[in-house]
């Protein structure tokens, strides 16, 4: 008969890390209180580690451990236990995120939003999508389809942004923008008309660098761009669009970046390092059939998916107050509607549209 595995102990392997600090496990159930076993006297600066009923963690750091998982309890009613390393004050940060990632890359399940790479345990996410649509969706082809569901619709939002949405509909370069947009939206986004507003927005002429390089639209999930499209401020009829997506699954496509830029002859990378979500790439290109064409690049959709859902499982759409309902109308609807004709898909509009930018490939 086989005999199973131990599972692995994160902390034995979090102190081969840290060998000059040692963890001090608190036990929780029939034991004493948290401060009785951490007192004030020996301590309560440091990083703390989280386990719960079901195997996951949640990495923290605190000046106070005792208010701090006081403050966990609250919200979690299924932590086992809690390990403890004492680190200086201003350690803290640098200690917290490589544990963070280090525990991530060894496989361990992670509950944390800030510093890693997505939401692992629950989200918010489920309720509207369930984790079996989120699986099939990432392991699904590349599709132009949106669907059908009903979108959402806030009328105080739609009018309080309504001034940038005349402000871009006014921009002759929209045509060729907004079915490269589109794409966008329905290869990479999960149900983008069922999760719109709530974990995805769209900013019509945001304020973002408007004396330099302004902005058309921003794409944000949760609280990252994904998408943006501007152009420098003295060079107004051209069309750039920025592009984040996962740096893990991009390099297992292309182990050596550059082979992107010489395959795609229009693509300018570069490494980004956000809080809220490390390894993350930006991808560059000029014109809006460049950018589709980068789309069909292989491993551009499956990355910018994997960022994307991490983004959206963490957590609602924070940008939503700047969320332009209009320019969602213009992408979103029609749903699906046969190409060709006057009234034809908007994707085949855009295309005849799109006259400017491209570079050569």
């Amino acid at each position: 008969m086989p005999v199973e595995a131990p599972p692995r102990n994160h902390v034995a392997l979090l102190a081969d890390q840290w060998p000059q600090n040692s963890p001090r496990h608190v036990a929780l159930v029939n034991a004493p209180t948290v401060a009785q076993q951490l007192p004030a006297s020996e301590g309560r600066c440091g990083i703390y580690v989280l386990t719960f009923e079901d195997g996951q963690l949640y990495v923290g750091q605190a000046v106070n451990v005792v208010s701090r998982f006081n403050d966990h309890r609250k919200t979690y009613g299924d932590i086992a236990e809690l390990h403890f390393w004492q680190v200086p004050d201003a350690s803290l940060d640098a200690f917290e995120q490589h544990a963070i990632h280090f525990l991530q890359a060894e496989g361990f399940l992670l509950r944390n939003v800030i510093h890693a790479a997505g939401r692992l345990g629950a989200s918010n996410l489920d309720t509207i999508v369930s984790p079996v649509e989120q699986q099939y969706w990432l392991a699904s082809p590349p599709s132009d389809r949106l669907g059908d569901e009903v979108r959402p619709d806030r009328n105080q939002i739609r009018v309080a942004n309504q001034n940038r949405f005349k402000r871009v509909t006014a921009d002759p370069r929209l045509a060729s923008v907004l079915p490269a947009v589109r794409r966008y939206l329905a290869r990479t986004v999960p149900f983008p008309r069922r999760t719109e507003f709530s974990h995805w927005s769209i900013s019509a002429a945001p304020d973002t660098n408007k004396n330099s390089a302004p902005r058309m639209l921003t794409i944000t999930l949760h609280s990252l761009e994904t998408l943006f499209v501007w152009a420098p401020i003295d060079e107004q009829h051209r069309v750039i669009f920025e592009l984040n997506v996962d740096l893990v699954t991009m390099q297992r496509h292309w182990p050596e970046l550059e082979n992107v830029v010489e395959s795609f002859r229009a693509a300018l990378l570069s490494d980004t390092s956000y809080l809220v979500r490390p390894g993350v790439l930006r991808l560059a290109v000029e014109g809006a059939r460049n950018f589709m064409r980068l789309l069909d690049v292989d491993g551009v959709v499956e990355a910018a998916r994997r960022l994307n859902l991490d983004m959206i499982r963490k957590g609602p759409a924070m940008q939503w107050k700047s969320h332009s309902f209009g320019l969602g109308d213009l992408l979103l609807d029609p749903v699906d509607k046969p190409t060709g004709g006057e009234h034809g898909d908007p994707l085949a509009r855009g295309l005849v549209a799109d006259a400017l930018g491209d570079l050569p490939g």
